[in-house]
């Protein structure tokens, strides 16, 4: 019996309160129906996180009939910036950032063979 690769969804927060749970929401849901599913959030807020919820990057959390992982990117600035603060700025640093972080996160997916559906 041959087991077919769960479909891969990939979803990118972003890392402010009131976008994360309800995503995190959308991601459990979809993983219960038996499909894999990557949360993908910048390091600073991943690390927060993991250390309330005890959780890795790619370690996979069973949920219903499929999976959940969270994979974090760096946003180019240390935690404490404080231009964090400046949305405009903020946002224009996710962009630069972000945009190769989610791109090589999407290629090295494929390349393991987990390619994003």
């Amino acid at each position: 019996m041959s087991t077919e690769p769960l479909l891969h969804a990939f979803l990118v927060s972003f890392p402010a309160q009131g976008h994360v749970n309800p995503l995190l929401r959308l991601g459990k849901r979809l993983a219960s129906k038996g499909l894999l599913i990557t949360l993908s959030t910048p390091k600073v807020l991943s690390k927060q996180m993991a250390k309330a919820n005890n959780i890795t990057d790619d370690q996979l959390i069973p949920v219903g009939d499929g999976f959940l992982r969270f994979e974090s990117f760096q946003d180019g600035w240390d935690d404490d910036d404080p231009r964090r603060a400046h949305l405009d700025q903020y946002m224009h640093q996710l962009e630069l950032a972000g945009k190769p972080a989610i791109s090589a996160m999407i290629k090295r997916y494929a390349e393991q063979n987990r390619p994003v559906s």
